[in-house]
C-alpha cells in the first residue's frame, strides 16, 4: 500500500499521523515502536493538551505568541521535545492533517506490524503492491493471504492474476475445465449460452452441460415423421408431415397421381368408351379418364345402348328397343295392335304387317261424302246437309234451335258462346267536344294573361283548347298515320232503350275508331268500359213544360259565354243523365280524371242516331290538379301543374278564380263543364 493511499484512509490516520510527530520529534531513526504510544502532537490546534507540569519543569518552552489555534509548526523548537513530553491519550486523528505529510517525513525504519491494527484496514484500502517484502502476488511464491501464485499472467489457468484460485463465475473461462463463465455478459466471448437455435431444422442445436459447462451442440434428426420442421432426404410426404410433395421420387404422394411412370397418352380399341389424358405428365399429375360414349348423332362407329336408328346414324333398327324406327309401326312389339277397328263409321280400315316384326298397322279410308242413314257425320258435314250430324255451335253455320253461330249471326245482334243472340249495344261515338267552364288562362310575358279556352295563343304559337281538342277527335294526325283517329270517346247503352225509365247500363271508354271519321267504325280494343248506369226522360207533351236531364251545379259557373245550359227532353226527343261514377277526359294531351262525373244528352231521331245536345260534367280536386304535369309539348305551359292554366289555381294569371267546392262543400277543386255531339257508330267489343 502506498504512503499516500495510507494517509488518505480514515482508519489509519491516528497511527500514520503519531509517527510522523515521533520522526519529527526524534529527527533521527530510532526505535519508533518503543516511543508511537507516547508520543503527544505539538504544533496543531490542541496546545492545552500539552501537560503543564512538564512545561514548568522546562521540557517545552511555549513562546508567549503561541495561542490556540496561532501555533505553528515554527514555533516549536523539536530539540526541546521528547517522547515522555507526549501523552498519547491527548492524540486523535482529526489532530493530524493529511496535507502536512509527505512521503519524506517517513521513516520506513520507524515502522513496525505493531503499529497497524488490523480492524482499522478494509481491503480495498490495501494495495498489494504496497505491501512489504511479507506478500508479493506474481513471485511465484504464495504467501499471506494468497490462494495460489504460479508467477504468469494468463488468467486462463487455475490461478487468477490476483493470486486467488479460480472459479466458475469470476469472468475468466478456465482453460480445459470451463466451457464459458456465467459472470461475462450474453454476447461476449466465452458468456455461458441461455438458449441454442440453428438455421437448419435437421440439425437442431440443443444445450448440454450447466453453469460454465453449459455449451451448445448439434443434434441431428435421424428419423421420418415427428413434426418437427425436418424432411431428410430418404423421408416423403406420406411418412413425414414436414415433407412436401415432391414429383419424381417415385412416391405417388397427396396431389400426385402417379410418379415416374405417368401415363403421356390414352387409348383403347372400343369406339363405345372415351380415354382422357388429363393433368400433367410432368408435375406427377397424369391420368386416364375412360369413360363411356352416351351421345346420340356423331358417326363415330359408336351406337349406345341409350340411342336408336332415329338419332343415331351407327345404330341399326331394332324391334324390342322400345322405339318406334323408320319400317316399324310399333315398339316394343306388345304395345303393336294385332287386329284394325276404331270404332269410328266414318271409317273404312286394312291390316298388315306383324306385332311380332313390329310392323303390324292398319290403312284408313275417311267417307267424305255427306250422306244420311250410315251413322257417320264426315267433317265437312253439318246438320243442314247430313241426317246423321247434330247441330255444333261453333261451326258458323246456325242449325237447329241455335239463335246464331260464329259469323252466322244476324245484324244488330253479336253471338254468345252457347250460340244465344242478343242484341248489340248502341254506340256512339263523340265528334265535337268543347270546355265550356272553367276557362283556362296562360301568362304570355308582355303580352299579358290570354283566355286560351277559345282563342289561340299570340302570333299563332298555339291553337286553343277547344281547337286541339276537336282536331285530336277528327283526325289522324299520327307521322304515319296509323289509320286511327287520335281520341275517340264512346258512350254505349246496353241496350239503348228510350222507352224504358228505369236505369240501364250505360258504359263510357275511350276506344280505336278508324278513319275517316265520316265511315268510321269503333272497336273496345281489349279495354274495358267504365260502367254506370243511365235514365231516360222521355219527350214532353206540347203542354207541358221542358224536362231537365242534367244541368250546372249552383255557383259553379263562371258567367263564360257560350254558357254552360241544361240538357232538358223537348217535345220530340227524349234525353237521358247517368248515374255519379268517375271518368277520364283526354283535354289536349292532359288526361283529366273527373270525380263525381255525370254524362247527359238529349237524342236526335227516332230510333236515335245522334245526340245533338249533350254534356259532361265532374270535379277535380285543386290537390289533384296540382299533381298533374301539363305534357312538355304544348308550348308556353308545358311541365307545368294543370293547375296552373285554371283561374284560382297556383301561379295563375287570371284575377278572377274559378275555383269551386266539391259534393262535400269544404274541398276546393273546380267543376268541369263540357259540351258534345256525338253519332252512333258501328261497334265491335
Amino acid at each position: 500500500m502506498s504512503l499516500n493511499t495510507l494517509i488518505r484512509t480514515p482508519f489509519l490516520a491516528a497511527t500514520v499521523g503519531a509517527w510522523l510527530v515521533a520522526a519529527m520529534v526524534s529527527g533521527c531513526g530510532g526505535d519508533s515502536s518503543a516511543q508511537l504510544g507516547q508520543v503527544d502532537i505539538i504544533g496543531g490546534p490542541n496546545l492545552s493538551d500539552v501537560d503543564a507540569p512538564d512545561a514548568a519543569a522546562g521540557d517545552v518552552t511555549v513562546p508567549p505568541d503561541i495561542q490556540g489555534v496561532d501555533t505553528n509548526e515554527a514555533d516549536v523548537d523539536p530539540a526541546d521535545v521528547s517522547p515522555s513530553d507526549v501523552d498519547p491519550t491527548d492524540v486523535s486523528p482529526s489532530d493530524v492533517n493529511p496535507a502536512d505529510v509527505s512521503p519524506s517525513d517517513v521513516n520506513p525504519a520507524d515502522v513496525s506490524p505493531s503499529d497497524v491494527n488490523p480492524a482499522d484496514v478494509n481491503p480495498p484500502d490495501v494495495n498489494p503492491i504496497d505491501v512489504g517484502p511479507e506478500q508479493e502476488c506474481g513471485n511465484s511464491i504464495r504467501e499471506g493471504t494468497e490462494a495460489c501464485d504460479d508467477g504468469n499472467e494468463d488468467e486462463t489457468d487455475g490461478c487468477l492474476n490476483s493470486c486467488q484460485n479460480a472459479f466458475c463465475g469470476d469472468g475468466k473461462v478456465r482453460l480445459n475445465v470451463e466451457d464459458c463463465d456465467t459472470a461475462l455478459p450474453a454476447g461476449q466471448p466465452g458468456a455461458c449460452p441461455i438458449t441454442c437455435t440453428s438455421n437448419n431444422p435437421c440439425t437442431p442445436s440443443v444445450m448440454l452441460g450447466s453453469d460454465c459447462s453449459a455449451r451448445c451442440a448439434i443434434s441431428p434428426i435421424g428419423r421420418c415423421g415427428p413434426a418437427d420442421g425436418c424432411c431428410l432426404p430418404q423421408c416423403n410426404a406420406n411418412g413425414d408431415a414436414d415433407c412436401a410433395p415432391q414429383c419424381g421420387n417415385g412416391v405417388i404422394e397427396a396431389g400426385e397421381t402417379c410418379d415416374s411412370n405417368c401415363p403421356t397418352a390414352c387409348t383403347d380399341d372400343d369406339p363405345c368408351t372415351t380415354n382422357t389424358l388429363v393433368g400433367n405428365p410432368n408435375l406427377c399429375t397424369s391420368a386416364c379418364v375412360t369413360g363411356s360414349v352416351s351421345d346420340c348423332g356423331p358417326s363415330d362407329s359408336c351406337c349406345p345402348n341409350t340411342c336408336n336408328s332415329i338419332n343415331d346414324g351407327d345404330c341399326s333398327v331394332r324391334c324390342g328397343n322400345g322405339v318406334v324406327e323408320t319400317g316399324e309401326t310399333c315398339d316394343p312389339p306388345g304395345s303393336c295392335n294385332t287386329q284394325c277397328g276404331d270404332n269410328d263409321a266414318c271409317t273404312i280400315h286394312t291390316a298388315t304387317g306383324s306385332a311380332a316384326n313390329c310392323n303390324f298397322s292398319c290403312s284408313f279410308v275417311t267417307i267424305a261424302s255427306c250422306a244420311g242413314n250410315d251413322a257417320c257425320c264426315p267433317s265437312v258435314c253439318n246438320a243442314t246437309n247430313d241426317s246423321d250430324c247434330s247441330p255444333v255451335c261453333g261451326n258458323n253455320i246456325r242449325e237447329g234451335g241455335e239463335g246464331c253461330d260464329g259469323t252466322d249471326t244476324p245484324a244488330g245482334f253479336m253471338c254468345s258462346t252457347d250460340c244465344v243472340a242478343t242484341r248489340l249495344p248502341t254506340v256512339f261515338r263523340l265528334n265535337d267536344l268543347d270546355l265550356r267552364d272553367p276557362h283556362v288562362y296562360v301568362d304570355f310575358g308582355w303580352l299579358g294573361c290570354g283566355d286560351m279556352t277559345d282563342n289561340g295563343a299570340p302570333f299563332g304559337l298555339a291553337p286553343s283548347v277547344n281547337a286541339q281538342l276537336q282536331r285530336s277527335i277528327t283526325t289522324d294526325t299520327d307521322d304515319p298515320p296509323d289509320g286511327f283517329l287520335n281520341v275517340s270517346l264512346v258512350t254505349i247503352f246496353n241496350p239503348l232503350n228510350i222507352g224504358v225509365v228505369t236505369a240501364q247500363p250505360f258504359g263510357f271508354l275511350e276506344g280505336l275508331c278508324t278513319s275517316p271519321m265520316s265511315t268510321t267504325t269503333c272497336t273496345s280494343c281489349g279495354r274495358t268500359p267504365t260502367w254506370t248506369t243511365y235514365t231516360v226522360s222521355p219527350a214532353t207533351p206540347a203542354s207541358d213544360t221542358a224536362r231537365a236531364c242534367l244541368g250546372p251545379r249552383a255557383n259553379t259557373t263562371g258567367g263564360y259565354t257560350p254558357a254552360v245550359t241544361t240538357v232538358t227532353a223537348t217535345t220530340q226527343q227524349s234525353c237521358y243523365v247517368t248515374a255519379a261514377g268517375a271518368f277520364a277526359i283526354d283535354v289536349a294531351g292532359v288526361t283529366v280524371p273527373l270525380q263525381f262525373a255525370q254524362i247527359a244528352g238529349r237524342f236526335s231521331g227516332n230510333p236515335p242516331v245522334a245526340v245533338d245536345d249533350g254534356m259532361i260534367m265532374g270535379f277535380v280536386s285543386q290537390a289533384v290538379a296540382d299533381t298533374i304535369l301539363l305534357p312538355d309539348s304544348i308550348p308556353l305551359i308545358g311541365g307545368k301543374p294543370f293547375s296552373s292554366v285554371l283561374p284560382g289555381g297556383k301561379d295563375n294569371c287570371a284575377r278572377h278564380s274559378d275555383l269551386d267546392k266539391g259534393p262535400d262543400g269544404t274541398t276546393p277543386g273546380w267543376w268541369f263543364y263540357f259540351r258534345y255531339v256525338s253519332k252512333q257508330v258501328p261497334y265491335t267489343p
